[in-house]
């Protein structure tokens, strides 16, 4: 993939996924500018790092100046009791929706937004969700998700700009730390080193689509790419896992495992959620690469790396 060229704007390029997407944009020779509330942490000539909260509209117009394309990947969280609803609203649909107006105003070609493949559609399901199947969020951070799904559907659909949002199942990797009620794996390390015990809501049966942060970072840069006028897909592993099962699975890879306490189930939990990805695949050429015991392999290297680091 060669993108010499071409020009990126990444939104919270200093997080989990925009981290990986920059460093992925960045291997490829892409020129890629990033706002972000954070520092940056690597120098490079084609990396231009303004650092600034996304609510201060007078600095939007000159970052998107010259921009191809942009990415909308600040990260958010989910609150465990479904209360919050404002800040959802806010951080969900408010933000993003006035950073894509802006994008357009300036002429970017393309605004790729970070959805929730584990919320939007808020349903149990035995096979792998289509991208058309009916969505029932079960809390305010999947609804305000699926609304700025359509408000930028409107938005390519009346402008020149187009928009596509990408509803990523369940990504764990380097860089990742539980937050917000996300992260299941992140936690997982994490407790595994500080030798404490991991909450499970549940009795850890409910199966989740884990997908690791560098092919959804591939994802993101092929969205962007994308010519089509699909205005929503899909990016897992299309493949699920229960909780107890990830754990097991750490425990086979790589000879470690938390001690669990099992809690009572939340009522914005669903009790299975898998993907399916065959849309990614054919318009996007896209797929994921990494298993989950490599993915596994190289989270826990960082985890470890990370802990030595602080001691």
């Amino acid at each position: 993939m060669n993108l010499r060229g071409l020009h990126f704007l990444i939104f919270g390029g200093g997080g989990f996924i925009g981290g990986h997407v920059v460093a992925q944009l960045l291997q490829h020779g892409a020129k890629v500018r990033v706002f972000d509330r954070t520092p940056s942490q690597i120098e490079h000539p084609n990396l231009e790092w303004t650092v600034g909260s996304v609510d201060r509209s007078e600095l939007l117009l000159p970052l998107t100046k010259g921009v191809d394309f942009a990415a909308y990947l600040v990260a958010g969280g989910v609150p465990a009791d479904g209360a919050q609803v404002e800040s959802q609203l806010h951080e969900n649909i408010s933000l993003p929706i006035g950073l894509a107006r802006a994008c357009a105003a300036n002429g970017v070609k393309r605004f790729v937004f970070a959805s929730s493949g584990g919320t939007v559609y808020g349903v149990d399901s035995n096979a792998p969700i289509r991208e058309n199947h009916p969505c029932w969020p079960k809390n305010a951070y999947g609804v305000s998700k699926l609304a700025c799904e359509h408000y930028l559907r409107l938005l390519g659909d009346t402008g020149d700009m187009a928009t596509i949002s990408l509803r990523i199942s369940n990504p764990y990797g380097e860089r990742q730390i539980a937050r917000g009620g996300q992260g299941f794996i992140a936690a997982a390390m994490e407790h595994v080193i500080a030798e404490r015990p991991l909450v499970i809501w549940g009795d850890g049966s409910a199966v989740r689509d884990f997908i690791y942060v560098g092919d959804v970072a591939k994802a993101v840069i092929l969205a962007c790419l994308y010519q089509g006028a699909e205005p929503v897909m899909n990016v897992g592993s299309g493949v699920g896992i229960s909780l107890v099962g990830v754990l097991d699975e750490m425990d086979k890879s790589l000879g470690i495992r938390p001690e669990v306490l099992f809690e009572s189930q939340r009522r914005v939990d669903v009790q299975m959620n898998v993907l399916d990805t065959r849309l990614a695949t054919e318009l996007l050429g896209w797929r994921p690469a990494v298993t989950l015991s490599q993915g596994l392999s190289m989270t826990y290297a960082w985890w470890k790396t990370r802990a030595a680091h602080r001691v």
